[in-house]
């Protein structure tokens, strides 16, 4: 019976063959798919009559815009969107920090809106400092004293994370002191003197719990209050705020830094009273305090002499 039934096919396909003769798709080339494609064409007529298939033209590719799921013969008229975007001109892309169409891309180190590669091509072991290279951690010691530095403290210097000893004093940097300083926790010594610093003390001043040497910070054009956490500083043996622009009242966290032998906060603009904490310095190292020419009011603590205190502008005082 199969055998039948095939049989039957053939011969039906041969005379509608010789019928029809002629290229159904337009390939060129005449063969069995344009056989089947008489017999579909014919059985599906209503009067079983071979005519000529028409000839559709249009875009083949289902991924297209423009695809014609009717079309028989590619024409190279596929339309395409464009990358990131779909047919309708919507965005799809999600960048690699989840925003819809966002640029943060993937650098070269693997990190996700990344900086790359450090100033020597390699991944986070170099900062770019002064148009100059430093290996994170071999540098313990950034000394360009008096090197016609200008512009501002970069941050990336926070990323020293070994530096011992910074000396930046008598150049004409200006702008705030980075608050990435409180990164360098290795820090014993500090001198940003003689500069043309302005703004406020970071307060991350006080993560720097391992200085035992000094913070140098006179002559420049630093503002505002001096920050309740350098009491911290613990272990500091010198700490120098002359010559500036500070105001508001000596924080009496500051009575922690025993191991003070010098403190020097005069020429500024401070005001209040002088915080009786002060005298846990006199009682332990504090040799020399300076605190002359502010607006320090009265009463002084009894550990404060006459001459400490002398040309205190004592105008506005209640």
């Amino acid at each position: 019976m199969i055998k039948y039934i095939l049989l039957s096919i053939v011969l039906i396909s041969t005379n509608l063959y010789a019928q029809c003769q002629g290229d159904m798709n337009d390939d060129g080339i005449i063969n069995i798919i344009d056989i089947v494609a008489q017999v579909n064409f014919v059985i599906s007529s209503e009067d079983g009559v071979c005519e000529e298939q028409p000839s559709v033209h249009g875009c083949l590719d289902s991924q297209a815009c423009n695809y014609d799921p009717n079309a028989l013969i590619d024409n190279n008229s596929c339309i395409y969107p464009e990358v990131n975007y779909d047919c309708e001109g919507n965005c799809i892309y999600t960048d690699c920090l989840g925003e819809l169409c966002g640029d943060a891309i993937v650098d070269e180190c693997g990190l996700c809106n990344g900086p790359g590669y450090d100033c020597a091509g390699s991944c986070d072991e170099n900062v770019l400092l002064w148009d100059t290279c430093y290996n994170i951690e071999d540098t313990i010691e950034l000394n360009l004293y008096d090197s016609q530095l200008t512009g501002q403290i970069p941050p990336e210097i926070g990323s020293l994370i070994y530096l011992e000893n910074l000396y930046l004093h008598s150049n004409q940097l200006t702008g705030q002191i980075p608050s990435e300083i409180g990164n360098l926790m290795n820090l014993r010594v500090v001198n940003l003197a003689d500069n043309q610093l302005t703004g406020e003390l970071p307060s991350e001043i006080g993560n720097l719990i391992n200085l035992d040497g000094y913070i140098i910070l006179a002559n420049n054009q630093l503002t505002g209050q001096i920050p309740s956490e350098i009491g911290n500083l613990t272990n500091l043996d010198y700490l120098s705020l002359n010559s500036n622009q500070l105001t508001g009242e000596i924080p009496s966290s500051i009575g922690n830094m025993t191991n003070l032998t010098e403190l020097g906060l005069s020429h500024n603009q401070l005001t209040g009273i002088i915080p009786e904490e002060i005298c846990n310095l006199m009682d332990n190292n504090l040799s020399s305090f300076y605190v002359y020419n502010n607006n320090l009011c009265p009463t002084y603590p009894d550990c404060i002499s006459q001459a400490i205190i002398d040309s205190q502008d004592t105008s506005n005082c209640p």
